[in-house]
């Protein structure tokens, strides 16, 4: 008989300091405890919400937000090579700037790479799991509320992670407010942006998206950048774009 080595487990790639779960095993059990999840669909964007007894279940909505985090923690989204174009753009149309908000960053990547644009600029990221205080520039923070010191504060407000809100407007409203009037906001775009689950709770089409920031009447559309990306090993390459959007004055 063939000596059959005995498979060692493997540790889980994130923390979840003792709570093990996946956030997809998650809201299986939210749902048996009685939270409902509704999908609303509109015009080029769908939405999705928890309930328990009729009103909007937030806390199950963070718990699964920081249980993604978790999941994904060792994960970047976002592109370098995009993110330099962001940081191109920004300096042609602001010129020297003092701050950018990035909203959603997980392991903060997204802040390092404009701080090599920026070196001089106040960069700081939010992130609603608690792990956010383990990453520089860094805070924990959910993205649909505003600081005091923050409105009229920022000169650029980036984010590739707006398709995790609940509620879109109170994020674009927040997200338009933390700027200086002219300031700029970027929303990175993708096919994957159109597509939502029980994580990812807010898809929306590149004009649908635009329709609902102009609708806080505090944000203008500018102008798309677009950047296509190379395919790597069988998967094929995208086009990541980003809507720019200005405060009104």
């Amino acid at each position: 008989m063939w000596p059959f080595k005995k498979k060692k487990k493997r540790k889980p790639a994130y923390d979840l300091a003792g709570y093990t779960q996946k956030w997809d095993t998650l809201a299986k059990e939210a749902e048996r405890d009685g939270t409902q999840y509704h999908l609303e669909q509109g015009d080029g964007f769908q939405l999705g919400r928890y309930e328990r007894d009729g009103q909007f279940d937030y806390e199950t909505y963070r718990r699964m937000q920081e249980a993604g985090n978790r999941e994904k923690l060792r994960t970047v989204f976002a592109s370098k090579e995009f993110v330099d174009l962001i940081s191109k753009d920004v300096a042609s149309r602001l010129g020297k700037i003092g701050g950018i908000l990035c909203h959603g960053t997980r392991n903060g990547t997204e802040q390092a790479w404009f701080k090599e644009h920026f070196p001089d600029a106040d960069v700081l990221g939010t992130e609603i799991s608690p792990t956010a205080t383990d990453f520089p520039l860094t805070i924990q923070w959910d993205f649909h509320e505003i600081k005091d010191e923050w409105k009229d504060h920022w000169d650029v407000v980036y984010s590739n992670s707006w398709d995790h809100a609940y509620s879109p407007s109170k994020v674009f409203d927040a997200w338009g407010r933390s700027l200086r009037p002219g300031g700029l906001m970027y929303l990175e775009h993708t096919e994957t942006h159109e597509m939502v689950d029980k994580l990812d709770m807010y898809g929306a089409t590149p004009n649908a998206l635009q329709r609902e920031v102009e609708g806080t009447e505090i944000l203008r559309y500018v102008e798309t950048i677009r950047k296509p990306t190379k395919p790597f090993k069988k998967k094929k390459g995208f086009t990541r774009t980003a809507l720019i959007f200005e405060r009104r004055h």
